[in-house]
């Protein structure tokens, strides 16, 4: 099965020229099931414009979190996605690309870029790389083109790796953990690729590229069409666990006043209800042992996690919490898996900074501070 695509005059888009059971098939197969007319017709569209095949896995619609300017909140919504080995075959298609060189670079190589003449010098010694010690730096590539200087970036591995906490460590996702060297590799391909075609993948991301949202063995957040699906997934857990909904009450950070009081207060937030459900009915978070973890310090989840709490912006800290709150959200009546309290510990540290925030005097910043 193949995809033409229509040529156009410049500035003006071109259409999908795929069958009815093309579009089908590319809808059930290629797209999630929440998908809308509206982010099919656009993904079809972008594939025609770009060139990238999805019947091929060159391209598929995922769902990204983007924040909405109206609310300052952030809501799901379906974005094209590809391979970098799509990328690559799309690039073999133009006329005067010419090739694409790459690879990974360790701490013992000898390594040379010269940016303004397009010129890579690299050497090693697999021998060399087989020691203890000799540390992955990150990965260059170079695109060439007919007519043109040569394309040459270097990309740290700091600047692409995926992270997640697990037992308080941050560490890298299943794929770095595996094939770092690989996985950066891909990343500075795509990003020369884009360098050298602008105006065929602007805009075009892998999946090496983007960022990890949700904590380790976390179950997949439910497919949302709206800002208010993640809503309703918490007035279903409300509602199977009773507890009333109370606007803007951050988790405390002090004791739990007295243990004799003829009854107990009701949850006043989220994960204390279901911190109560699981583990006792007081909403006080139990006691540790002296060998548990030392205090959280970092945002274990959202865009920023890995980022010191009193480092990160209310927005940053605000984001965790809806992603944290997303995936307890989506938990089934009963499941206790391993990952919960080290989340429930996530989000009461990062709601008891933004308490903190809150009853914090204002100061006005030093003169050269940042506002």
């Amino acid at each position: 099965m193949t995809m033409s695509i229509v040529k156009q005059q410049p500035g003006v888009i071109a259409a999908p020229v795929w069958t009815k059971e093309q579009r089908d098939l590319i809808r059930k197969t290629i797209c999630p099931p929440n998908t809308t007319d509206l982010e099919f017709e656009f993904f079809v569209t972008w594939c025609a414009q770009t060139g990238l095949n999805p019947m091929l896995k060159q391209a598929w619609l995922v769902p990204r979190k983007q924040k909405n300017p109206a609310t300052g909140k952030y809501e799901e919504k379906m974005e094209p996605q590809v391979a970098e080995i799509g990328m690559r075959a799309r690039a073999e298609e133009l006329p005067d690309y010419r090739g694409t060189q790459g690879d990974a670079v360790y701490e013992g190589d000898e390594f040379m870029i010269d940016a303004g003449a397009g010129v890579v010098v690299h050497k090693y010694s697999t021998q060399a790389r087989a020691k203890a010690g000799n540390k992955l730096q990150g990965a260059w590539a170079r695109v060439e083109r007919d007519g043109r200087k040569p394309n040459v970036a270097f990309l740290t591995v700091e600047s692409r790796i995926q992270t997640y906490f697990d037992a308080g460590k941050q560490v890298p996702t299943q794929f770095w953990a595996k094939d770092a060297p690989g996985q950066i590799a891909k990343c500075a391909r795509a990003h020369t690729l884009r360098l050298a075609y602008p105006n065929v993948f602007a805009g075009v991301f892998i999946a090496e590229e983007m960022r990890e949202e949700i904590e380790v063995n976390a179950p997949p957040a439910a497919p949302q069409t709206s800002a208010s699906a993640t809503e309703e997934l918490e007035q279903r857990l409300r509602a199977k666990l009773s507890v009333p909904k109370v606007d803007a009450v951050p988790l405390s950070t002090e004791p739990t006043a007295s243990k004799t009081a003829p009854q107990a207060e009701a949850p006043k937030t989220l994960s204390e209800a279901v911190q109560q459900s699981l583990n006792e009915p007081s909403a006080s978070p139990p006691e540790k042992s002296k060998s548990s973890t030392p205090p959280i310090t970092h945002l274990r989840f959202g865009p920023a996690k890995g980022t010191a709490l009193a480092d990160a912006s209310t927005i940053e800290i605000e984001e965790a919490l809806d992603v944290a709150r997303r995936n307890v959200g989506a938990l089934k009546e009963g499941e206790k898996p391993k990952w919960l309290a080290s989340t429930l510990e996530g989000i009461h540290a990062a709601q008891a900074e933004i308490d903190r925030r809150e009853k914090a005097p204002l100061v006005p910043p030093e003169p050269g501070a940042e506002g």
